[in-house]
């Protein structure tokens, strides 16, 4: 049989379904440390000078600070055993991520409601929001590592991934955060971070497929088996 030549380059040029759902899981994978990185830095490196310019004291940012570290270290697991029991990495991410960025925009009330702002009240309020962030947000990085471990073929690949999520949190401090603090202050930090997290959001409600249902073997009637539908190997 006679193949022509655009069929033959075609075949040669295709990448074998293996490679390409692979390539497929490292280009989702990526994705989602690019965004989630980028929208980490947007409450990162620079989040000292945001409580500073609400009038925290040192000793009060350290204590805001110490209080998201510390609900961070018990929701991970909390959120870890959901998603385990559930077998829902892709839930879990979706009302992690969209109830960080909703809670991130609360720490901006004080600037549209002066009682936040007497003393004592505005550390009680940064608190309760950076706990409630801290709660939603920090296991998403450890739900976003099993999830790339479970999807790449080859476990070389993680590490792949995993680069662009460094380069996302470094573009993002250099190019993006530290030069909108200079020119508008460092409240820009809450919606910085609920637009990250809003692209992140959508890519894993696109990119993330939902598990899908193990469908049951049908159920033989052994009382309606056909004698001629077995067959016995004699010795």
């Amino acid at each position: 049989r006679r193949v022509s030549r655009s069929s033959r380059c075609s075949r040669r040029g295709a990448m074998p379904p293996a490679k390409a759902e692979n390539h497929g899981g490292r280009v989702t994978i990526s994705a989602l440390f690019f965004f989630q990185f980028i929208a980490l830095a947007a409450q990162g490196r620079f989040l000292a000078i945001f409580f500073a310019e609400f009038g925290l004291t040192n000793e009060e940012i350290g204590l805001v600070l110490a209080a998201g570290t510390a609900v961070g270290m018990v929701s991970v697991s909390f959120w870890a055993g959901i998603t385990d029991y559930f077998k829902a990495k892709r839930a879990v991410l979706l009302v992690t991520v969209a109830s960080a960025s909703v809670s991130v925009n609360l720490y901006l009330v004080p600037n549209v409601w002066p009682a936040l702002q007497a003393p004592g009240v505005m550390l009680i309020w940064m608190v309760s929001i950076r706990v409630v962030y801290s709660f939603f947000f920090t296991p998403v990085n450890a739900i976003l590592d099993a999830l790339a471990v479970s999807s790449l073929a080859d476990p070389h690949d993680y590490g792949r991934c995993r680069l662009w999520g460094a380069v996302g949190w470094g573009l993002c401090n250099a190019l993006v955060i530290g030069p909108l603090l200079d020119r508008t202050g460092a409240w820009v930090m809450a919606p910085l971070f609920s637009l990250f997290s809003f692209i992140l959001l959508v890519l894993v409600f696109v990119l993330v497929k939902p598990p899908q249902v193990d469908a049951q073997p049908p159920k033989v009637d052994a009382g309606k088996v056909d004698e001629g539908q077995l067959s016995v190997e004699k010795v």
